[in-house]
């Protein structure tokens, strides 16, 4: 499938989020979107459907990685987003490649990491700073 359809995708289900959630969004529509839109296309590709072009899944998939980083790297340091990264590029080639164990596996790792890192860091030493996005995310 063309990129473009994914665009679109996401510009379509980001007005239906942001028509959703004018009030005050609890979670930013272009990040659902792009949430949506990758998640739909790992599906696709996991059923055999050959329109989900794994290159742009993968690259939506790393949009949100890097997102997520950004967005509670403030919180858990340098070593959490370093950390996140590092594990996070290797799943996502293992997901869009098929390799759903090794993916899958990855995933989970990522999760209880992120899980212990924040249990073990200390809360004085959480970097308490403005976010950028705050309005948005």
């Amino acid at each position: 499938m063309n990129p473009i359809y994914f665009s679109l995708v996401i510009l379509g289900l980001t007005a239906i989020g942001w028509l959703a959630l004018r009030q005050r969004p609890a979670i930013c529509p272009i990040c659902i979107a792009v949430i949506l839109t990758w998640a739909g296309g790992l599906l696709a590709s996991y059923l055999g459907y050959s329109w989900a072009n794994p290159l742009v899944v993968g690259l939506l998939m790393g949009a949100s990685l890097g997102a997520i980083s950004n967005r509670f790297g403030p919180h858990l340091g340098l070593g959490w987003q370093t950390g996140l990264i590092a594990l996070g590029l290797p799943t996502i080639y293992w997901l869009v490649t098929g390799q759903w164990g090794q993916g899958w596996l990855g995933l989970g790792v990522m999760v209880v990491a992120t899980w212990w890192w924040a249990q073990t860091r200390p809360s004085s030493t959480r970097k308490q700073s403005k976010d950028l996005f705050d309005d948005c995310c």
